[in-house]
């Protein structure tokens, strides 16, 4: 996997999106070249030109990110693939047409940028079809994997891997670990062991210890596999990488308390996060207010009651604060006294309120809850006080989450649908882990990008 500031990459969509980019920037390149050509005009290219042209490729690129072009389902489904990947196209071709027309500084002609527009569109369809094509779906990039262990734990990494492709995953192998156990109590050499044979013959790049006895077994040839350039993982890091959060079910809770990451907390992490959260809080308010206003009349038109909804949530450290939401169910939607988890077509949602929640504009009013500090715009879920008693004692380090500012979005907003009981939110703190473990301002931009797919393709929103 590759490892982008604390954030594991498919190898797969890694290669993908640098090809899109480079196949992106020559397009834009050979456009001015094109235009100029056929107009029987002399073309002077200056390196401010060529630089400038790297927009294209910045902005398309991220939105192509942000609305789901490189997420599994993408790989295995045409009609989603070429769904997301016109969407994206058409969004990333506003996006470039306001810069042109806001800051003339790129020197292109209309025709040129049409021409760009076109031909980009045209690249990055193609590419996506070809790559995966000649990929065979990521078994040319594949890493070689050697699961040793003949468990249920094993067969299940095993299936998963097989089932998904795109992970850039080959399993060569799956062994207990005596078939790799030397007869002799004393081997003259650890080079001719039965695993590091193996491992070379098969041109292993990863070894899986599915087996917990195997690490002790067989820990000389393991070295030696390490020492050769072979990557040796256990199943929590393993899932760790391969589907971004932490398996509550095989961590080790002396190991989750001492592996590297969880830095987010620290002083300097927390200043860059809020600096970035009062940034971006202020120009989106300003940004959203008509769509605040609009959205009040029609709370207030629409059904009996306040315009705003205030809901006791737990925050940083465990400290409740008043989550600011529009208000998107009846006023009487808890009238026992007693809070209820949010079911699928519940009938206590208005009519506005259910387009609302879909399109996720009833958050909007949160922003302020990011200028006050309660929040940032991304981080764990905050949950209502009465769930988190209950969740505390049925999930083990159901706590460990409120260890960073809760968010609008978040890693497990973006990776699981909607949760409404608690082995949802045992899902959803698998991933919050995963954020508050490989935090970096790096995978809150991942996050942010990915909360465009969630709220134009939602999924399980009530």
């Amino acid at each position: 996997m590759v490892r982008i500031f604390r954030h594991y990459v498919s190898p797969v969509k890694f290669v993908l999106a640098i090809i899109d980019f480079i196949a992106i920037y020559v397009v834009a390149v050979s456009a001015e070249y094109i235009r100029y050509y056929f107009a029987d005009i002399s073309l002077d290219i200056t390196l401010s030109g060529l630089l400038l042209k790297l927009i294209v490729p910045m902005i398309m690129v991220p939105v192509l990110l942000g609305f789901g072009a490189y997420e599994s389902d993408s790989f295995r489904d045409q009609r989603i693939r070429y769904s997301r990947l016109t969407i994206a196209l058409i969004i990333s071709s506003m996006i470039l047409i306001s810069i042109i027309y806001l800051f003339p500084i790129t020197h292109l002609f209309r025709s040129v940028f049409l021409l760009i527009i076109i031909l980009s569109s045209f690249a990055v369809l193609v590419t996506h079809h070809l790559v995966l094509k000649i990929m065979g779906g990521g078994a040319r990039l594949a890493i070689r994997l050697l699961i040793i262990g003949d468990n249920g734990a094993a067969l299940a990494a095993k299936n998963y891997i097989q089932e998904t492709p795109e992970t850039g995953i080959t399993v060569i192998g799956c062994h207990a670990f005596k078939d790799f156990q030397t007869q002799e109590k004393k081997p003259k050499s650890v080079l001719k062991s039965a695993l590091v044979t193996y491992a070379q013959n098969h041109h292993i790049s990863m070894i899986l210890l599915a087996d917990q006895h195997s690490a002790s077994e067989l820990f000389e040839d393991l070295l030696c596999c390490r020492l050769y350039g072979v990557e040796v993982r256990g199943l929590p890091d393993f899932y760790e990488q391969i589907k971004g959060y932490v398996d509550l079910e095989t961590i080790d809770p002396e190991k989750l308390a001492s592996v590297s990451g969880f830095g987010g907390g620290d002083l300097l992490a927390r200043s860059l996060k809020r600096v970035v959260d009062l940034l971006i809080g202020v120009i989106f308010l300003c940004l959203a207010l008509p769509v605040i206003c609009m959205t009040a009349i029609l709370v207030k038109a629409t059904s009996r009651g306040p315009v705003f909804y205030l809901q006791e949530r737990i925050g940083l450290y465990g400290k409740s604060f008043n989550l600011i939401k529009f208000r998107s169910m009846r006023v009487d939607a808890e009238a026992s006294g007693t809070p209820q988890w949010a079911s699928e077509k519940d009938p206590r949602v208005t009519a506005v309120g259910g387009f609302l929640r879909r399109s996720r504009i009833d958050e909007i009013p949160q922003v302020l809850n990011v200028l006050r500090g309660d929040m940032s715009f991304v981080g764990p879920r905050p949950e209502r006080p009465y769930f988190v008693e209950q969740l505390v004692k049925d999930i083990t380090y159901f706590n460990s989450r409120h260890l960073m500012k809760p968010g609008i979005t978040g890693w497990a907003q973006v990776r699981y649908p909607y949760g409404a009981s608690v082995d949802d939110a045992k899902c959803k703190l698998e991933h919050d882990l995963y954020y508050i473990k490989n935090y970096s301002l790096f995978l809150d931009f991942m996050v942010m990008l990915q909360t465009m797919r969630v709220i134009l393709f939602p999924k399980g929103v009530r």
